[in-house]
């Protein structure tokens, strides 16, 4: 990993106040790119001491985030949704308490997969987080078998 080194003068003679051509900004990294210890659009940050203190400081940190935006564009997005992206109000608070008054045995992966069927969800990491956050709204506890124990 290159080591962080402020510079004392820019190595480039950009206007960073006005928006950088495509050409310039190829030109600059290629240049970056050649010197593998050099920091400069690999490692910026702002709250790095090193960083407010080297010349390239702004010229760094635009040309960083497009090279970050370029890459972000190669990866493959993700189709799963997010845990606050589910749908599961179809899921009823009311409607769990009673099959767990209902069922006394009832272990935690069953519950999971119940909620997930409610839902129409096969997230399993969504259904786990959603089911955890139902069992600390409603101060339910778990044995040492995953057994769901309640009221």
């Amino acid at each position: 990993m290159a080591k962080k080194t402020p510079k004392q003068k820019s190595n480039y003679s950009v206007n960073v106040d006005v928006p950088i051509d495509h050409d310039t900004e190829t030109i600059i990294l290629q240049k970056a790119d050649q010197d593998p210890e050099d920091c400069f659009t690999k490692q910026w940050s702002p709250a790095a001491t090193l960083c407010s203190l080297c010349a390239d400081n702004e010229l760094c940190s635009i040309l960083l985030r497009r090279r970050n935006k370029k890459k972000e564009k190669q990866v493959p997005k993700n189709t799963a949704n997010f845990l606050d992206e589910s749908d599961l109000r179809g899921v009823k608070d009311e409607t769990l308490l009673s099959l767990l008054q209902k069922y006394k045995d009832v272990y935690l992966e069953d519950l999971i997969v119940t909620v997930g069927k409610l839902a129409k969800l096969d997230d399993e990491v969504a259904l786990r987080r959603w089911v955890e956050r139902f069992l600390k709204r409603h101060k339910i506890t778990l044995t040492k078998e995953n057994k769901l124990k309640h009221g």
